[in-house]
This record gives structure tokens, sequence and C-alpha cells, in this order.
């Protein structure tokens, strides 16, 4: 074929190990990585690696709101937890510049994102008043459960080192596989599921997938009426209404019942060789366009 030297094949490479993929592109043995915004893209980055990310993930925490006896099923106590997340700091050890704190669950980019949101930062003395009002004035104990193939276990340390200043004691749990831990023990209370809610261009299919009826932790999550009212009138709407999905995502916030801390996403580290791969076409790194990339000549 005349024109760009279109390749014969993409043979796709499945490296568990950071360093193993971090050796494999700069020996020149792989082209392409597809990782998360974090220390290995920017370590890639600074030696001339191109780098595309486009982050539309956001890193929250699932509170247990289904049980009475759960802590978290109290609207206080979830705003306490909010209040004891420094996300600034976390941002500034963690984010190597890819990405800043989250305050609401829509990414920035998204149209349900709110310019004027009025978000619960940083104040652990807040948090420590919420939970004395709530009736837990000298803390009590929970578990973070952390899919760890995606987050970070620091990330998982720095929010248990949080909450523990307000005197919310965490156990950090790391499930090999978090969807049928949860599916098949079915009686776990008193948690907060590490979640990234991933952002999609129409928000309605996110409810769909990581708040509807079939989401892996929904024994876990309960939504409230008033959540559900303005989720069934987005959803319904004849077409994608960015005011109606905002309504939706402003009450999850109101609630606390949905608490994110950080923005990231997966993107991809590629050899300055590499052509065309497709990613400004998407809203989403994932999206990839094999049948047109191409790779320079040398």
């Amino acid at each position: 074929m005349e024109g760009k030297p279109y390749l014969d094949a993409v043979e796709v490479l499945f490296v568990a190990d950071s360093m193993t993929q971090k050796a494999a592109m700069q020996s020149g043995e792989a082209h392409m990585l597809q990782t998360e915004a974090g220390k290995l893209a920017k370590d890639l980055q600074t030696v001339g690696f191109q780098t595309i990310f486009k982050l539309v993930t956001v890193y929250s925490l699932m509170p247990d709101t289904a049980h009475p006896d759960s802590p978290f099923a109290n609207q206080a106590v979830r705003e306490a937890v909010e209040y004891a997340i420094n996300r600034e700091a976390i941002a500034n050890a963690f984010s190597y510049g890819f990405w800043e704190a989250q305050y609401q669950i829509p990414y920035p980019d998204s149209p349900a994102f709110n310019p004027n949101f009025n978000a619960r930062k940083y104040d652990p003395e807040k948090a420590k008043e919420l939970l004395a009002e709530a009736g837990y004035p000298d803390g009590f104990s929970t578990t973070i459960l952390n899919n760890l193939s995606i987050i970070d276990r620091n990330i998982a340390v720095a929010l248990q080192s949080n909450l523990d200043a307000v005197g919310i004691t965490a156990e950090l749990s790391y499930p090999a596989n978090m969807g049928k831990f949860i599916g098949d023990t079915n009686s776990l209370t008193n948690i907060l599921v590490m979640q990234p809610v991933m952002g999609a261009a129409n928000y309605n299919s996110t409810w769909m997938f990581f708040l509807g009826q079939n989401a892996m932790w929904n024994k876990n999550w309960l939504p409230s009426p008033e959540f559900v009212a303005l989720k069934d009138a987005s959803n319904t709407a004849p077409v994608a209404d960015p005011d109606l999905i905002r309504a939706a995502t402003d009450q999850l916030s109101k609630e606390a019942s949905v608490i994110p801390f950080m923005l990231a996403g997966l993107g991809w580290i590629m050899q300055s060789a590499v052509m065309d791969t497709g990613f400004d076409q998407s809203p989403s790194t994932d999206a990839i366009r094999s049948e047109q990339i191409w790779l320079t000549k040398k």
C-alpha cells in the first residue's frame, strides 16, 4: 500500500510489573504502554517519551450506606470523612503533575462538572465536630477496600492516615478480585470501597455502570430516594441534558454518599516513532485506532 508505512500486525503484551514495563519501553522492545498517570508515566515522560492522558476517571470512596448499623448510614459521618481528607496534599504527593485535587464526581471537562460547586475542603476539626454530633466523639473503626491493581497502595495509606487523625481507625484490605470478593461475601458492613468512577461522554452511562442495580457494591451502597428521582429524570430525558445530569451528581455530593478524592485515568506512553494513534478523536484514551497507526522510518 502506498502512503504511510502501515503495520502488518500489532502484538499486545501483558506485563504486570511496572519496572519491567519501563525497561521494555526504554529498550525499544515495546512501542506503546498503557498506564495510569503516575510515577512511571512521569519517569518516561522526563526522558523524552510521548505521553497522552485524558483524565476522565474520579477515584472515590463508596461508603456503606445500606446497613442501618453502619456509621456511614449517617450523613454527618460521611461529611466528616470528606473534611478529613487532605486532597491537596495527596495530589501534591502522588499526581506527578498530571492531576489536581478532585472535589466532585464529574471530571473537569465533563458537561456535568459544576464550576460553582461548594466543596467540603480539608478541615479536620470540622470532621471531629461532625463525628461527635453523630454520636462518635471517640471515633470508630472501619475497613477500606482497595483494588490494588488500579489504585496505588500508598494512596490508600494516605487516606488511612487522614482518617486516623480525626479518630476513624481504618484497616486496609486488598482483595485479589474486588468484584468477586464483594459479590461472594455479601455480608460486609461498615466499609469504604475505593472505586474509580469513570465519566462517560454521556454521564447517564456512568449511572448505569457504577451506580446502577447491578453495580458490584450495591449491597453496601444505598442510593437515596432524592438521588434516584434525579437520576431517573436524567435517564428518561429525550436527549442527554447536562443540567439534569449535574443535578443528580450534585445531589450525591450534597449527601456525601460518594466521596471523590482524586482525578486519574489511563493513558499512553509512546516511542517518538508512533504516529496517528487516534487518541485525539475520542473522549477516552482507551479508544485506539490500530488500523491507522504507523511508525516513522529512521
